[in-house]
C-alpha cells in the first residue's frame, strides 16, 4: 500500500501550454518542482526559450496536425496532441496551465495531494474567466454554444442531458483550458474532445468566435458534468498576469 501511495504522487505532470514567452514570476512558489512540469511550446513563430526547465514544440508530435493551429485551437491543440500521443498514459493524474498563470503559495504540493483521490477534477481558473450567465453565452451554430454542447455530448455517451441540468448551481467556468485531474476521467473526456476536434464541430457556420474559444467551453462543460456524476470536483483560483490575451 505504501509503495502504490509514492508511485501515485510521483506519478502526476503538469504540462504548462505558451504561445508567447514564458512571464517570470508565475512558477516561483516554494512547492515547485520542476520534474512535474513540463513545458509546450505551441507557436513556431517564437524561438525555443533556452531556460532550465523540460521543454517540447508541439510540432514535434508524433501525431500532429499542424492545421489546428492554423485554424486558432490553441492550447486545446496542445491538449488534444498530448493525448492523441500517450502523455498521459504513464501517469496516475495529469494537468495543463496556460502560460501566463501565477501559481499560488503550495500549488505543486496541493497537486500532488490531490492525487490521493482516483476520481477528481481541478478546473484551475483565473477570477476573471468565470462565466455563470449560460442564457447570454457567445453563439454556435446558430444557438446557444451550450445547448449545442450538451447535445454533442449527449450524442456521443447517450445521455439525456438538458441545459437546465449543466447550469444547476450557476457555478460553471465559462473559459478553461487549465485543470488537474485523474487520467481515467481525463481519457473519458479526451475520447469526447477527439470526436469535437476530429469532426470540426466548433468549426460550424454560424458559430460566433474562434475554435479555442468554444473548445475551452467543452472542457468546462465535461467537468461539470463529471462533477455531476460524483467525481471529487476542487476548483483552485488562480490569477492570469498577462491581461492582454483576452
Amino acid at each position: 500500500m505504501g509503495n502504490d501511495r509514492a508511485t501515485s504522487i510521483m506519478s502526476f505532470k503538469l504540462f504548462v501550454v505558451f504561445h508567447r514567452n514564458i512571464i517570470d514570476g508565475c512558477y516561483d512558489e516554494t512547492t515547485f518542482n520542476k520534474k512535474h512540469y513540463t513545458y509546450i511550446k505551441c507557436n513556431e513563430s517564437i524561438p525555443l526559450e533556452s531556460f532550465d526547465y523540460d521543454v517540447i514544440e508541439e510540432k514535434d508530435f508524433n501525431v500532429y496536425d499542424k492545421t489546428l493551429q492554423e485554424r486558432t485551437y490553441m492550447a486545446p491543440s496542445a491538449i488534444y496532441h498530448a493525448y492523441k500521443n500517450g502523455l498521459h498514459e504513464d501517469l496516475s493524474h495529469i494537468g495543463f496551465l496556460e502560460y501566463d498563470l501565477k501559481l499560488s503559495e503550495g500549488f505543486t504540493k496541493s497537486m500532488g495531494n490531490m492525487t490521493e483521490h482516483s476520481s477528481v477534477v481541478s478546473p484551475l481558473s483565473s477570477k476573471h474567466h468565470i462565466n455563470t450567465l449560460i442564457s447570454q453565452n457567445i453563439n454556435m451554430n446558430g444557438k446557444n454554444c451550450w445547448k449545442q454542447m450538451v447535445e454533442d455530448y449527449n450524442a456521443f455517451f447517450g445521455k439525456k442531458y438538458t441545459l437546465v441540468d449543466i447550469s444547476k448551481g450557476n457555478d460553471i467556468v465559462g473559459t478553461q483550458q487549465s485543470f488537474f485531474m485523474d487520467t481515467k476521467t481525463f481519457g473519458k473526456i479526451m475520447k469526447f474532445i477527439e470526436y469535437v476536434v476530429e469532426n470540426k464541430l466548433c468549426e460550424r457556420p454560424k458559430s460566433w468566435s474562434r475554435p479555442s474559444t468554444i473548445m475551452d467551453r467543452y472542457f468546462s462543460m465535461c467537468m461539470h458534468i463529471e462533477k455531476m456524476e460524483g467525481v471529487k470536483y476542487l476548483p483552485v483560483k488562480l490569477d492570469h498576469l498577462n491581461r492582454q490575451d483576452w
